[in-house]
């Protein structure tokens, strides 16, 4: 706690199994080879608009490995992760401010998110750099409409094992066709909308619509299964499982619908 900067010194690693409280406006400096060992179960929750950066330049290969939940529930400005590697195989969520990683993140390579959990609520900002993400494995939740992750809003393809979801009034639009492999879940209050004159096809995993699902072009479920009590507006084509509302109910679609011979 405090504005004074606490260090965590070269060759160093900090190991934790419960809760660290970063208040205020103070930096944890890393030196050379410094690391936070967020485990399984832990937090480390940014209260305030503290920051987590580098010593200097000469401190490299300074590494934050998080397994555990590394927060951002408090203040209205910007905490940074600079200058540090952040490696997440746990959960990152943003309710507050905006979380800016400037170190790297480990599962962010290219345009490809491949892992981790993210979640970014209520009028809270994540920010990964420069490089967009085209495409997703990863668990990426948005929750309330003023929500920002910049860098998801290229987003074509939700691949095997990943997960995207919008709720709470958040609403999201395509940058052109969209393919699912994963599971797209769609809030009550929410709408997702495929980009002018494209298409969404989903080749296995799940979409479940609640809230609206717009699509310009065709929708295509090649595989995996559709379901949900909202409204889809599209020609949907079905060679999957299709489960009206949410076993049982009902699913509005606003267009032709083609069931194929091999799907149910």
């Amino acid at each position: 706690t405090g504005t004074a900067d606490k260090y965590i010194n070269s060759d160093t690693t900090f190991t934790y199994a419960g809760t660290v409280t970063h208040r205020d406006t103070g930096y944890i400096l890393f030196g050379t080879q410094a690391r936070l060992n967020n485990l399984a179960g832990a937090v480390y929750d940014l209260q305030g608009d503290g920051s987590l950066a580098r010593q200097c330049c000469w401190a490299t290969g300074a590494r934050v490995d998080n397994a555990g939940t590394f927060r951002k529930s408090g203040g209205t400005a910007i905490s940074y992760v600079d200058g540090v590697s952040f490696h997440n195989t746990g959960t990152v969520e943003v309710a507050s401010g905006t979380l800016a990683f400037y170190g790297g993140v480990t599962q962010h390579v290219g345009n490809t998110l491949t892992g981790g959990n993210w979640v970014v609520s209520g009028n809270a900002g994540l920010n990964m750099g420069n490089a967009n993400i085209m495409t997703s494995s990863a668990s990426v939740t948005l929750s309330g409409q003023n929500s920002i992750f910049s860098q998801i809003d290229t987003l074509i393809n939700n691949a095997a094992g990943g997960s995207f979801t919008i709720q709470n009034g958040r609403n999201f639009t395509t940058a052109g066709s969209f393919s699912n492999g994963g599971a797209l879940n769609v809030g009550a209050d929410s709408t997702f909308t495929v980009a002018a004159g494209s298409n969404y096809v989903q080749t296995e995993g799940s979409t479940v619509v609640n809230g609206a699902l717009t699509v310009p072009g065709t929708m295509q479920i090649q595989g995996g299964s559709l379901s949900g009590s909202g409204l889809i507006n599209a020609s949907v084509q079905n060679t999957g499982q299709l489960s009206p509302g949410n076993s049982p109910g009902i699913l509005n679609i606003n267009g032709d619908y083609i069931q194929s011979p091999n799907g149910t």
